[in-house]
């Protein structure tokens, strides 16, 4: 509250002239002031922030203006609901508060959100060694004792066999996880996918890695490789391999 002294002349007629002093109090509200601050640090892209503006003095109802867009309230503080997309401060650089009277406030504080930028964290998988499915079904065709009879010259996938283990360090939303199945450095048989394979998408969508012949008697390697991205777009890759060995040579009786 401030105090003036005021000068009042009052004309009492046109050749009389008579001064009288008197005070007048005039309640003035206290400065305005502002405070920005949050409980948020650091979030992934389209994560939902509060970013609290406390305010003191001045004539409610305040105004918050951030990016051209105002946040109007008679109570303190006032709440911004954001979705930062990169990361952002918010001080007296772009967050202006008034009152409404108009006067501007003076702003102090600060709140930084950091955008994740870490790529996920994967656990290698060791390389897997798999043997012909059927492995010691061998039967003779009749008359032919030189000829094995039709079986498999394949390893059926199982689920389990594409794995990888990870920590998302943005945990916004899971992660998108995409592997495809290599030979050679070209994807085989167009064996590829999104998210981890079930046993029930492997029986709906077997994967055979064949050897390459019945009795070539040569491992066969196949590369497993394994995307995960996070929902900032932080990508890290893995991948293993699945090596296919021969059935043990059989002489026939």
């Amino acid at each position: 509250m401030q105090r003036y002294l005021v000068f009042i002349t009052i004309f009492l007629s046109v050749i009389a002239l008579q001064a009288q002093e008197t005070i007048i109090t005039i309640n003035q509200p206290d400065s305005l002031k502002a405070t920005i601050s949050s409980s948020h640090a650091e979030v992934c892209p389209g994560d939902t922030v509060s970013i609290s503006v406390a305010i003191t003095g001045g004539t409610p109802p305040y105004k918050v203006t951030y990016n051209s867009t105002d946040y109007t309230s008679s109570t303190s503080p006032i709440i911004l609901t954001l979705s930062p997309s990169a990361t952002t401060t918010y001080s007296s650089a772009n967050i202006q508060v008034t009152d409404s009277n108009n006067c501007q406030s003076t702003i102090t504080g600060s709140a930084t959100i950091i955008i994740d930028s870490t790529k996920p964290s994967i656990t290698p998988q060791p390389d897997l060694e798999k043997c012909l499915d059927n492995n010691y079904d061998v039967v003779w065709n009749t008359g032919a004792p030189n000829n094995l009879a039709t079986i498999p010259n394949y390893y059926t996938v199982v689920a389990g066999d594409i794995h990888a283990t990870f920590t998302d360090n943005c945990t916004c939303t899971t992660p998108t996880i995409e592997w495809e199945i290599l030979k050679d450095g070209t994807r085989y048989n167009n064996y590829h996918g999104t998210g981890l394979p079930t046993a029930a998408y492997l029986t709906a969508n077997p994967i055979q890695l064949e050897e390459s012949s019945l009795t070539s008697l040569q491992n066969i390697d196949y590369t497993v490789k394994i995307d995960v991205t996070d929902c900032n777009g932080n990508k890290s890759t893995m991948s293993y391999i699945i090596r296919v060995v021969p059935r043990p040579k059989i002489t026939a009786p």
